[in-house]
């Protein structure tokens, strides 16, 4: 250390550039500060790799071969961990009759004149005396630092320009990258179709560096676009990097591929929707083709949407609509002279609706119906119809521009009737619901009636065994009553006594239930045993039944 007397020695680098500046230095130099590093001979390859081959000895330690070595990317100032190429293997002292102990007669360092890149060095060791004299010896070694080579990485494997509309040019980057330890060059960057450019089409980039290359696609035309961008540069290992290219021009809402877009899209469109046309598959052409407000759903948003652009509407020639939620019900109506009953649809809204798009579901086995039709407020406006399995989908929209008015209304009526022989009741409801206004926006939608019980008139006075049976500590006794007349129906024990009263009323007809809790007319409970229930009509129907109530 500086200020002290030297009792060791160690070895000094330095790196400079051709007018004498000092780029980087550094110290090989024993940490634990007992050993001597000396007789150095250094060689440095193309790649800017060090290798230091030298001495290393102390009076604990006979005199060895070691190296140390840097690659050209390591930190500046630094060398690797020093390593013994040789030990030494015993004391070694031959002054040949001078005053000092010679050594460091044998210690050179070169770079391999065939690569450029390995290196070689030859060092001094104490070798095992001979015959009773000291003897040295060399030991050399050949160290191949780690390659250093350029290396291209890209972040994309391909480019997918699908749903470009034709006249719109589409951009997409893809980032280069050189990952290796060398410069790298990229000579040059092609493709074959015209409808593709890219920018840059050469560069040279450090190790580390990047750089975006801009891949653009224009058509004046639909069609699908097959490509490969190639890129060339001096990465050994990969030369050449393919990337493919698709590209899918359309001409955005021309369903029909007639060149024009009308109402015959707008027909083919809700068919689609609404299942009666197999819709297209997601990512296809004709998926983006028919995605009118490109979203990545076809629903009728995209119908509005095609109805204002041959309508020329645009946003900004109406007012900004609210954002309460619109209110759909269906009700349990009534029948009309034919005995089929008529569910109103009923609509609450605070702004004009351009569309609606509702799905029923219910079961097509026991309900029949016929086709939905629209009430008189909206029958200027357009409805289309699918029923496949159990789920009846109902679209209703405008050629013309009009609209759902704001407020409270019935809109359509559903005719429903169910078949007596398979369900006496079933349940009915909207499962799904979407509302447009006028400027091709999602409303949101609020479905007050969830589910409607659609039950059919009985034919016939009937009662029903009473569930559960045996019960404790209560049953229901269900009925039926075909015409409005007045009921009775008492409970009994089995020696005639009436126990209770368990229904006294005028009843219209309809399906009808009571729970008997197994208590008499005074509110105690009666006793385990069998027990007889009896309705009487003032028609002068008259039936009895047996339960069993177990304590």
């Amino acid at each position: 250390p500086p200020g002290t007397l030297e009792t060791r020695s160690a070895i000094q680098w330095w790196h400079l550039d051709p007018a004498g500046a000092i780029l980087q230095r550094g110290r090989l130099d024993d940490p634990t500060g007992t050993l001597f590093y000396a007789f150095p001979s250094i060689a440095v390859n193309k790649n800017n790799a060090v290798l230091i081959g030298y001495s290393s000895f102390s009076v604990n330690q006979y005199a060895s071969a070691n190296f140390a070595f840097r690659n050209g990317d390591d930190p500046i100032n630094t060398l690797q961990e020093n390593t013994i190429l040789k030990s030494g293997e015993a004391i070694y002292f031959k002054t040949f009759g001078a005053n000092r102990n010679r050594w460091g007669d044998y210690s050179n360092t070169v770079v391999d004149p065939t690569n450029d890149t390995s290196m070689w060095t030859i060092q001094q060791y104490a070798a095992t005396p001979l015959g009773g004299s000291d003897q040295w010896g060399t030991w050399w070694g050949h160290i191949a630092p780690p390659l250093v080579a350029p290396n291209l990485a890209v972040d994309i494997l391909s480019l997918d320009y699908s749903g470009v509309e034709i006249e719109v040019a589409a951009h997409k980057e893809i980032t280069i990258k050189n990952t290796g330890s060398a410069s790298l060059t990229i000579s040059n960057i092609t493709h074959t179709i015209d409808v593709y450019t890219v920018d840059p089409t050469s560069a040279v980039l450090s190790p580390g560096d990047s750089a975006a290359l801009t891949v653009s696609f224009f058509s004046s035309v639909p069609g699908t676009f097959l490509d490969t961008l190639q890129i060339a540069s001096d990465d050994p290992d990969e030369p050449v990097v393919v990337i493919p290219f698709l590209a899918a021009a359309i001409r955005r809402t021309d369903l029909n591929g007639d060149g024009a877009v009308s109402v015959l899209d707008i027909i083919l469109m809700v068919r689609q929707i609404i299942g009666k046309s197999t819709p297209p598959s997601n990512g296809t052409a004709s998926f983006f083709t028919a995605d009118a407000n490109n979203d990545g759903i076809l629903n009728i948003l995209d119908v509005v949407n095609v109805v204002n652009r041959i309508l020329g509407i645009s946003p900004k020639q109406l007012s900004v609509v609210t954002s309460d939620p619109v209110r759909i019900s269906l009700d349990m109506g009534s029948r009309n002279e034919s005995g089929i009953r008529l569910m109103p649809i009923t609509v609450q809204t605070d702004q004009p609706l351009a569309a609606l798009h509702l799905s029923i579901s219910y079961n097509a086995t026991g309900m029949n119906g016929g086709t939905p039709y629209l009430a008189g407020l909206i029958d200027h406006m357009v409805m289309m119809v699918h029923r496949e399995d159990d789920v009846l989908e109902v679209v209703i929209y405008s050629l013309d521009g009009s609209a759902i008015p704001a407020g409270k209304h019935t809109i359509a009526f559903l005719p429903v009737y169910l078949d007596h022989d398979i369900f006496r009741q079933m349940e009915i409801h909207i499962s799904r619901v979407t509302a447009v206004d006028r400027i091709a926006r999602s409303v949101p939608v609020e479905i007050i009636t969830t589910s409607t019980l659609v039950q059919d008139d009985p034919h016939s006075f009937a009662l029903a065994p009473n569930h559960p049976n045996p019960f404790n500590p209560a049953t229901q006794i269900s009925y039926e009553v075909p015409v409005k007349t007045h009921i009775t129906i008492t409970i009994y024990n089995l020696l005639g006594q009436e126990i209770a009263t368990l229904v006294e009323a005028m009843h219209i007809p309809g399906l009808y239930s009571a729970v008997w809790s197994g208590k008499n007319q005074h509110g105690h409970q009666v006793a385990s045993g069998i027990y007889l229930y009896r309705m009487n009509t003032e028609t002068g129907f008259t039936t009895t039944k047996r339960m069993t109530l177990l304590r």
